[in-house]
Protein backbone atom coordinates (compact mmCIF):
# COMPACT_ATOMS: atom_id res chain seq x y z
CA UNK A 1 0.00 0.00 0.00
CA UNK A 2 2.55 2.30 0.79
CA UNK A 3 4.09 2.37 -3.01
CA UNK A 4 0.75 2.64 -4.51
CA UNK A 5 0.07 5.60 -2.02
CA UNK A 6 3.08 7.56 -2.71
CA UNK A 7 2.69 7.27 -6.22
CA UNK A 8 -0.55 8.68 -6.09
CA UNK A 9 0.41 11.64 -3.81
CA UNK A 10 3.75 11.70 -6.20
CA UNK A 11 0.91 12.63 -9.28
CA UNK A 12 -0.82 15.16 -7.07
CA UNK A 13 2.17 16.49 -6.36
CA UNK A 14 3.01 16.81 -10.28
CA UNK A 15 -0.78 17.79 -11.37
CA UNK A 16 -1.57 20.08 -8.44
CA UNK A 17 -3.92 22.77 -10.12
CA UNK A 18 -4.38 20.45 -13.40
CA UNK A 19 -7.12 17.95 -14.08
CA UNK A 20 -7.79 15.20 -11.61
CA UNK A 21 -6.76 11.90 -11.83
CA UNK A 22 -8.13 8.59 -11.13
CA UNK A 23 -9.53 7.61 -7.67
CA UNK A 24 -6.69 5.23 -5.69
CA UNK A 25 -8.59 2.18 -5.03
CA UNK A 26 -7.08 -0.65 -2.24
CA UNK A 27 -8.89 -4.13 -1.30
CA UNK A 28 -7.67 -6.38 1.56
CA UNK A 29 -8.82 -10.21 1.85
CA UNK A 30 -12.07 -10.24 4.75
CA UNK A 31 -14.13 -7.22 2.09
CA UNK A 32 -12.03 -4.91 3.37
CA UNK A 33 -11.23 -1.74 1.01
CA UNK A 34 -11.36 2.10 0.38
CA UNK A 35 -11.18 4.46 -1.98
CA UNK A 36 -9.79 7.83 -2.03
CA UNK A 37 -10.61 10.78 -4.23
CA UNK A 38 -8.67 14.28 -4.18
CA UNK A 39 -10.52 17.19 -3.38
CA UNK A 40 -7.56 19.88 -3.57
CA UNK A 41 -4.25 20.27 -2.83
CA UNK A 42 -3.46 23.64 -1.13
CA UNK A 43 -0.47 25.12 0.09
CA UNK A 44 0.08 25.95 4.16
CA UNK A 45 2.44 28.10 6.54
CA UNK A 46 3.35 30.61 3.40
CA UNK A 47 3.52 28.46 0.49
CA UNK A 48 6.43 26.59 2.00
CA UNK A 49 4.75 23.16 2.46
CA UNK A 50 1.40 21.93 1.13
CA UNK A 51 -1.65 19.48 2.23
CA UNK A 52 -3.90 17.41 -0.20
CA UNK A 53 -7.06 16.88 0.68
CA UNK A 54 -9.14 13.48 0.33
CA UNK A 55 -12.54 11.80 0.19
CA UNK A 56 -12.50 8.57 1.85
CA UNK A 57 -14.75 5.62 1.59
CA UNK A 58 -13.51 2.73 3.67
CA UNK A 59 -15.79 -0.02 3.76
CA UNK A 60 -15.60 -3.96 5.80
CA UNK A 61 -17.82 -6.87 4.38
CA UNK A 62 -20.30 -4.27 2.90
CA UNK A 63 -21.24 -2.44 -0.31
CA UNK A 64 -18.59 -0.97 -2.05
CA UNK A 65 -18.59 3.11 -2.35
CA UNK A 66 -19.84 3.55 -6.27
CA UNK A 67 -17.15 3.91 -8.49
CA UNK A 68 -15.20 1.38 -6.92
CA UNK A 69 -14.06 -1.97 -8.98
CA UNK A 70 -12.14 -4.49 -7.21
CA UNK A 71 -10.79 -6.06 -10.58
CA UNK A 72 -8.74 -2.19 -10.49
CA UNK A 73 -8.54 -2.21 -6.95
CA UNK A 74 -4.85 -2.78 -5.79
CA UNK A 75 -4.36 -5.83 -3.40
CA UNK A 76 -2.70 -4.97 0.12
CA UNK A 77 -2.50 -6.26 3.65
CA UNK A 78 -5.71 -5.24 6.26
CA UNK A 79 -3.71 -4.17 9.11
CA UNK A 80 -1.91 -1.73 6.60
CA UNK A 81 -5.51 -0.57 5.54
CA UNK A 82 -6.51 -0.32 9.38
CA UNK A 83 -3.30 1.81 9.90
CA UNK A 84 -4.59 4.32 6.89
CA UNK A 85 -8.07 4.60 8.61
CA UNK A 86 -6.71 5.43 11.43
CA UNK A 87 -3.96 8.17 10.09
CA UNK A 88 -7.14 9.52 8.09
CA UNK A 89 -9.04 9.92 10.60
CA UNK A 90 -7.10 11.63 13.63
CA UNK A 91 -6.13 14.24 10.29
CA UNK A 92 -9.64 14.50 9.88
CA UNK A 93 -9.89 15.94 13.69
CA UNK A 94 -7.25 19.13 12.85
CA UNK A 95 -9.95 19.92 10.42
CA UNK A 96 -12.32 23.37 11.07
CA UNK A 97 -15.38 21.45 12.16
CA UNK A 98 -17.33 23.99 10.26
CA UNK A 99 -15.62 23.28 7.19
CA UNK A 100 -15.62 19.57 8.12
CA UNK A 101 -19.69 19.77 8.38
CA UNK A 102 -20.07 21.57 5.13
CA UNK A 103 -18.00 19.10 2.43
CA UNK A 104 -19.44 15.91 4.46
CA UNK A 105 -22.82 17.46 4.32
CA UNK A 106 -22.64 17.42 0.63
CA UNK A 107 -22.25 13.81 0.50
CA UNK A 108 -25.45 13.00 1.28
CA UNK A 109 -26.24 9.43 1.26
CA UNK A 110 -22.67 7.88 1.79
CA UNK A 111 -19.82 7.25 3.94
CA UNK A 112 -17.66 9.48 2.84
CA UNK A 113 -15.26 11.30 5.15
CA UNK A 114 -13.28 14.68 4.43
CA UNK A 115 -9.66 14.39 5.66
CA UNK A 116 -5.97 14.89 4.44
CA UNK A 117 -2.18 13.49 3.96
CA UNK A 118 0.26 16.35 5.00
CA UNK A 119 3.15 17.11 3.52
CA UNK A 120 3.59 16.32 -0.27
CA UNK A 121 7.26 17.79 -0.38
CA UNK A 122 10.10 18.05 2.10
CA UNK A 123 9.66 21.07 5.27
CA UNK A 124 11.89 23.65 5.15
CA UNK A 125 13.20 24.04 8.72
CA UNK A 126 11.30 27.06 9.80
CA UNK A 127 7.75 25.63 8.82
CA UNK A 128 5.90 25.04 12.70
CA UNK A 129 2.32 23.67 11.29
CA UNK A 130 1.21 23.11 14.85
CA UNK A 131 1.14 26.87 15.04
CA UNK A 132 -2.11 26.32 12.82
CA UNK A 133 -5.05 27.63 14.54
CA UNK A 134 -7.09 24.56 15.34
CA UNK A 135 -10.60 26.00 14.54
CA UNK A 136 -9.49 27.97 11.30
CA UNK A 137 -6.29 26.65 10.25
CA UNK A 138 -4.84 30.11 10.57
CA UNK A 139 -1.08 31.06 11.35
CA UNK A 140 0.64 32.54 13.97
CA UNK A 141 -2.12 31.02 16.23
CA UNK A 142 -1.01 30.82 20.30
CA UNK A 143 -0.93 27.60 22.23
CA UNK A 144 -3.49 26.50 24.73
CA UNK A 145 -1.14 27.67 28.00
CA UNK A 146 -3.03 24.99 30.03
CA UNK A 147 -1.67 22.19 27.88
CA UNK A 148 0.91 23.49 25.81
CA UNK A 149 -0.42 21.36 22.48
CA UNK A 150 -3.44 22.72 20.70
CA UNK A 151 -2.77 26.26 19.03
CA UNK A 152 -5.81 29.23 18.21
CA UNK A 153 -5.73 32.50 16.53
CA UNK A 154 -8.36 34.30 19.01
CA UNK A 155 -10.57 33.61 21.98
CA UNK A 156 -13.41 33.19 19.75
CA UNK A 157 -11.61 30.15 18.51
CA UNK A 158 -10.54 28.80 21.58
CA UNK A 159 -14.18 28.75 23.08
CA UNK A 160 -15.57 27.36 19.92
CA UNK A 161 -13.25 24.51 20.88
CA UNK A 162 -13.62 23.81 24.18
CA UNK A 163 -16.41 21.13 24.52
CA UNK A 164 -14.32 18.81 22.35
CA UNK A 165 -10.96 19.73 23.95
CA UNK A 166 -11.56 20.23 27.33
CA UNK A 167 -10.88 16.08 28.39
CA UNK A 168 -7.80 16.02 26.36
CA UNK A 169 -6.97 19.50 27.92
CA UNK A 170 -6.44 17.74 31.52
CA UNK A 171 -4.82 14.77 30.14
CA UNK A 172 -2.15 16.71 28.75
CA UNK A 173 -1.85 19.09 31.55
CA UNK A 174 -1.58 16.33 34.25
CA UNK A 175 0.94 14.99 32.07
CA UNK A 176 3.07 18.29 32.01
CA UNK A 177 2.21 18.54 35.80
CA UNK A 178 3.71 14.88 36.20
CA UNK A 179 6.89 15.30 34.05
CA UNK A 180 7.59 18.79 36.00
CA UNK A 181 7.54 16.70 38.99
CA UNK A 182 9.89 13.98 37.98
CA UNK A 183 11.93 16.67 36.47
CA UNK A 184 12.29 18.04 39.78
CA UNK A 185 12.36 14.85 41.24
CA UNK A 186 15.65 13.92 39.42
CA UNK A 187 17.00 17.39 40.04
CA UNK A 188 16.83 16.57 44.12
CA UNK A 189 18.61 13.54 43.55
CA UNK A 190 21.60 14.82 42.13
CA UNK A 191 21.75 17.09 44.91
CA UNK A 192 20.93 14.14 47.95
CA UNK A 193 23.30 11.57 46.00
CA UNK A 194 25.95 14.21 44.50
CA UNK A 195 27.63 13.63 41.65
CA UNK A 196 27.26 9.65 42.57
CA UNK A 197 26.03 7.13 40.68
CA UNK A 198 23.03 5.93 41.89
CA UNK A 199 19.80 3.70 40.44
CA UNK A 200 16.40 4.52 41.26
CA UNK A 201 13.93 1.58 42.67
CA UNK A 202 10.27 2.69 42.90
CA UNK A 203 8.61 1.34 45.97
CA UNK A 204 5.07 2.10 44.88
CA UNK A 205 5.93 -1.04 41.76
CA UNK A 206 6.17 -3.43 44.95
CA UNK A 207 3.84 -6.25 46.20
CA UNK A 208 4.12 -4.48 49.79
CA UNK A 209 5.85 -3.17 52.27
CA UNK A 210 6.95 -6.02 54.47
CA UNK A 211 8.56 -4.07 56.82
CA UNK A 212 4.88 -3.12 58.57
CA UNK A 213 4.56 -6.27 59.16
CA UNK A 214 7.75 -7.16 60.69
CA UNK A 215 7.61 -4.00 63.10
CA UNK A 216 3.74 -5.27 63.55
CA UNK A 217 5.12 -8.68 64.70
CA UNK A 218 7.65 -7.41 66.78
CA UNK A 219 5.35 -5.28 68.71
CA UNK A 220 6.63 -1.89 67.50
CA UNK A 221 3.52 -0.81 65.47
CA UNK A 222 -0.26 -1.39 65.02
CA UNK A 223 -2.14 -4.07 63.47
CA UNK A 224 -4.11 -1.09 61.75
CA UNK A 225 -1.53 1.63 61.00
CA UNK A 226 0.80 -2.04 59.28
CA UNK A 227 -2.17 -2.55 57.55
CA UNK A 228 -2.05 0.81 55.65
CA UNK A 229 1.39 1.60 55.47
CA UNK A 230 1.71 -2.21 53.47
CA UNK A 231 -1.02 -1.19 51.18
CA UNK A 232 0.34 2.43 50.79
CA UNK A 233 3.78 0.02 49.83
CA UNK A 234 5.63 3.76 50.53
CA UNK A 235 8.49 3.78 53.19
CA UNK A 236 7.81 4.24 56.78
CA UNK A 237 10.57 6.37 57.32
CA UNK A 238 10.37 10.52 56.04
CA UNK A 239 12.22 10.81 52.94
CA UNK A 240 15.28 13.01 53.55
CA UNK A 241 16.95 14.19 50.70
CA UNK A 242 20.24 14.62 52.40
CA UNK A 243 19.85 11.65 54.16
CA UNK A 244 21.69 8.82 53.51
CA UNK A 245 20.78 5.05 55.28
CA UNK A 246 22.34 1.40 54.71
CA UNK A 247 20.00 -1.14 52.87
CA UNK A 248 20.60 -4.45 52.17
CA UNK A 249 20.29 -5.97 48.59
CA UNK A 250 19.71 -9.47 48.05
CA UNK A 251 19.05 -12.45 45.51
CA UNK A 252 20.46 -15.32 43.50
CA UNK A 253 23.26 -14.83 40.90
CA UNK A 254 22.08 -16.54 38.18
CA UNK A 255 18.72 -15.34 37.25
CA UNK A 256 17.53 -14.51 33.78
CA UNK A 257 16.51 -10.51 32.47
CA UNK A 258 13.08 -9.99 32.94
CA UNK A 259 12.25 -12.29 35.51
CA UNK A 260 14.55 -11.31 38.35
CA UNK A 261 13.49 -10.86 41.97
CA UNK A 262 15.32 -8.99 44.36
CA UNK A 263 14.91 -8.72 48.54
CA UNK A 264 15.63 -5.42 49.63
CA UNK A 265 15.56 -4.06 53.51
CA UNK A 266 16.67 -1.44 55.89
CA UNK A 267 17.81 -1.79 59.32
CA UNK A 268 14.67 -1.02 61.68
CA UNK A 269 13.14 -2.26 58.79
CA UNK A 270 11.37 0.63 57.27
CA UNK A 271 11.35 -0.69 53.85
CA UNK A 272 11.51 -4.43 53.38
CA UNK A 273 10.47 -4.84 49.77
CA UNK A 274 10.56 -7.75 46.85
CA UNK A 275 12.18 -6.01 43.60
CA UNK A 276 9.91 -7.65 40.19
CA UNK A 277 11.80 -6.92 36.96
CA UNK A 278 8.69 -6.88 35.28
CA UNK A 279 6.99 -3.85 38.19
CA UNK A 280 10.25 -1.82 37.49
CA UNK A 281 11.60 -0.02 35.21
CA UNK A 282 13.14 -1.45 32.42
CA UNK A 283 16.87 -2.07 33.40
CA UNK A 284 16.53 -1.39 36.96
CA UNK A 285 16.65 -4.94 38.59
CA UNK A 286 19.22 -5.88 35.84
CA UNK A 287 21.59 -3.31 36.84
CA UNK A 288 21.14 -3.95 40.55
CA UNK A 289 21.55 -7.99 40.16
CA UNK A 290 24.77 -7.11 38.53
CA UNK A 291 25.74 -4.70 41.14
CA UNK A 292 25.21 -7.72 43.43
CA UNK A 293 27.14 -10.04 41.12
CA UNK A 294 30.44 -7.88 40.91
CA UNK A 295 30.19 -6.77 44.66
CA UNK A 296 28.24 -8.62 46.28
CA UNK A 297 28.87 -11.48 49.11
CA UNK A 298 28.15 -15.03 49.90
CA UNK A 299 24.49 -14.65 51.81
CA UNK A 300 24.07 -17.06 55.01
CA UNK A 301 23.29 -20.56 54.06
CA UNK A 302 19.77 -20.11 56.24
CA UNK A 303 19.05 -18.11 53.66
CA UNK A 304 19.56 -19.78 50.34
CA UNK A 305 17.69 -23.41 49.44
CA UNK A 306 19.77 -26.15 47.68
CA UNK A 307 16.96 -26.48 45.32
CA UNK A 308 16.58 -22.85 44.71
CA UNK A 309 20.79 -22.44 44.40
CA UNK A 310 21.29 -25.30 41.92
CA UNK A 311 18.42 -23.60 39.47
CA UNK A 312 19.05 -19.50 39.67
CA UNK A 313 22.92 -19.98 40.99
CA UNK A 314 24.73 -18.64 44.10
CA UNK A 315 22.77 -16.33 46.55
CA UNK A 316 24.65 -13.13 47.50
CA UNK A 317 24.12 -9.68 49.83
CA UNK A 318 25.47 -6.45 49.53
CA UNK A 319 25.16 -3.40 52.06
CA UNK A 320 24.87 -0.34 49.88
CA UNK A 321 24.09 3.56 50.71
CA UNK A 322 20.88 4.72 50.10
CA UNK A 323 18.62 7.95 50.27
CA UNK A 324 14.86 8.46 50.46
CA UNK A 325 13.89 11.37 48.09
CA UNK A 326 10.51 10.91 47.87
CA UNK A 327 8.35 8.23 50.11
CA UNK A 328 8.15 6.14 46.95
CA UNK A 329 11.46 6.68 45.30
CA UNK A 330 14.96 5.55 46.93
CA UNK A 331 18.19 5.97 45.49
CA UNK A 332 20.77 3.09 45.76
CA UNK A 333 24.45 4.80 45.20
CA UNK A 334 26.63 2.41 43.26
CA UNK A 335 30.18 3.85 43.68
CA UNK A 336 30.83 4.02 47.67
CA UNK A 337 29.48 0.95 49.65
CA UNK A 338 29.33 0.93 53.72
CA UNK A 339 31.13 -1.46 55.74
CA UNK A 340 30.11 -5.14 54.40
CA UNK A 341 29.96 -5.54 58.49
CA UNK A 342 26.93 -5.01 59.53
CA UNK A 343 25.67 -5.46 62.83
CA UNK A 344 21.78 -6.46 61.79
CA UNK A 345 23.45 -8.92 59.15
CA UNK A 346 21.03 -11.52 60.94
CA UNK A 347 17.08 -10.77 60.52
CA UNK A 348 15.54 -9.34 63.74
CA UNK A 349 12.90 -12.24 63.97
CA UNK A 350 15.48 -14.75 62.35
CA UNK A 351 17.73 -14.19 65.06
CA UNK A 352 14.96 -14.33 68.19
CA UNK A 353 13.62 -17.77 66.37
CA UNK A 354 17.43 -18.90 66.62
CA UNK A 355 17.92 -17.77 70.03
CA UNK A 356 15.22 -19.96 71.41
Amino acid sequence: MSSSLATFCFEWQVLEGGPACSPLLLKAPGGMGCKLSVLRVRDVAGGKASLMELRSDFFLGGVAPEGFSASAAQPTEPDALRLLSVLLAANRELLPPAYVSAQEGSWRGSDSRVSFLLPLRPLPADVKLHTLCKVCSKERASKCTACGQAAYCSKDCQRQDWPSHKALCKQLRQQRQRQQQEAAADEATGKGVGSSPHIVVDLTAVNTNLAAITQALAGHLSITRANQAAQGKSALRKPHPQQRFVVKLAGYTQQQPGSIMLNLKDEKPTIEVQLLSEKQRPGVCEDLLQLLQQRGNPAPQYFAAAASIAHYGPRQQLYAWAVLEAPDRLCIITDELPSQQQSWAIDTLLQRGLQR
